[in-house]
């Protein structure tokens, strides 16, 4: 998904970022986040 063509637009910007990925995992491992 993350690197996938589809997830970049026109000028090469990343519609998703791993960021916004990972966070709802990350919450889950350490609700502190």
């Amino acid at each position: 998904t993350w690197l996938d063509p589809a997830n970049f637009d026109a000028d090469g910007r990343q519609k998703t970022r791993l960021a916004d990925l990972t966070a709802p995992i990350l919450a889950t491992r350490d609700p502190a986040l």
